[in-house]
């Protein structure tokens, strides 16, 4: 069977989560969180994912927010001390990682001690929404094989 644009099968289960993943940016807003924050950390959850469509449309919105183009060519080195990332970012890209692979809980824990001395309770858990939010994005994509935007 070649693969199906699931989102068009169950078009209403697709909007619940378009509709949840609305709240979830909707939760980062009203918490103080920017946009540029939230889409580096959409971004960089499509590339562990490998969701093309999703990397080609946060890596635009991302720039519109005010990414630059160095962070967003640098992203998966965003650890390195000399890296164009500050220490929010930082911390959030940490979370954003082990959200998305969560196969260790002490790197989780780590990354939830760095965000939690930065961030609000409400900003992490509108992070950690939003990471969940795209992370069920990038799996609908990959699913259905839907392609980049050109």
């Amino acid at each position: 069977m070649k693969r199906l644009y699931i989102d068009k099968v169950h078009p209403k289960v697709f909007r619940a989560l378009s509709a949840a993943s609305q709240e979830a940016s909707d939760a980062a807003t009203a918490a103080g969180l920017g946009l540029d924050l939230i889409e580096i950390c959409k971004v960089r959850a499509s590339q562990i994912n490998g969701c093309l469509i999703c990397m080609s449309i946060h890596t635009d919105v991302a720039r519109e927010a005010g990414v630059t183009q160095r962070q967003l060519d640098l992203i998966t080195g965003w650890r390195e001390e000399k890296s164009p990332f500050t220490q929010e970012q930082r911390a959030a890209l940490a979370l954003t990682e082990e959200i998305t692979r969560v196969d260790d809980d002490l790197a989780m824990d780590r990354a939830l001690e760095l965000a939690g001395g930065l961030f609000t309770p409400e900003q992490v858990s509108a992070i950690s929404w939003n990471v969940i939010m795209i992370g069920a994005l990038n799996r609908l994509s990959i699913v259905s094989g839907h392609p980049p935007r050109r």
